[in-house]
């Protein structure tokens, strides 16, 4: 019975001691004072800390949101939607670039067998052009997705001989940021898919008006840079 009360006491003599340790290392503690009636607090302090931002992605879907029209100027000055002129798609391709007065372009483009005349491409007939671009900022766009949202707004690209017609009849619509259109077309020296691109290069003091092939940043998409030349279909 001894021996159980001599353990007994010798347990709590443990915990006692583990206590008192206890209570000096709380009291060691720094403590943060709360503030008092009277007491300032810092205005650093204060303040709320600031939720992190979170970076914002352009996505390039749904593709509606992400294709702008361009406004436009017709041949007097005014802004429109779209233009339209009366063509005469008989012409042969080089007759049709050399109406345009390029200063340079690649004489791949005239060729009849590169680029067949397509269906409905005869006589004289009305061609509406309107011009869409990719907001700046916003991620490339490929051509199918593209050309499947022109398709829902009653437009497709543009011929090659209708981006010739428009190069002859609205050269002051060319600029820095190329004009182009896709018909899924293969450059035979290269056999990769470019798009057709009218462009004024150059420096301020000698602008030089060019029609030739383009190779896309990433083959086969838009930029933001990049205006698509669009027709009319009236559907």
């Amino acid at each position: 019975m001894a021996f159980v009360l001599e353990k007994q006491k010798k347990a709590l003599a443990v915990v006692a001691t583990l206590s008192v340790v206890g209570l000096v290392f709380l009291a060691l503690l720094p403590r943060a004072a709360a503030p008092g009636r009277n007491q300032v607090v810092p205005l650093q302090a204060a303040r709320k800390a600031p939720e992190p931002k979170t970076k914002r992605r352009l996505v390039a879907e749904p593709v509606r949101d992400f294709l702008a029209r361009e406004i436009l100027f017709d041949q007097d000055g005014n802004e429109c939607r779209e233009v339209a002129v009366e063509a005469d798609f008989d012409r042969p391709l080089k007759q049709m670039i050399k109406a345009g007065k390029y200063d340079y372009y690649n004489p791949m483009l005239s060729s009849e067998e590169i680029f067949p005349r397509k269906p409905g491409e005869t006589g004289k007939k009305e061609a509406v052009f309107a011009l869409f671009r990719i907001p700046e900022g916003a991620d490339p766009m490929f051509s199918a997705a593209v050309a499947s949202e022109l398709a829902r707004r009653g437009y497709r690209f543009a011929t090659p001989r209708e981006a010739f017609i428009f190069g002859e009849h609205f050269p002051h619509m060319l600029g820095r940021n190329p004009i182009e259109t896709d018909g899924d077309w293969t450059r035979p020296d290269t056999s990769r898919h470019y798009f057709i691109s009218l462009a004024v290069v150059g420096g301020p003091a000698k602008p030089e008006k060019t029609l030739d092939f383009c190779m896309p940043v990433r083959e086969g998409f838009f930029s933001s840079f990049e205006r698509v030349l669009a027709v009319k279909t009236g559907k």
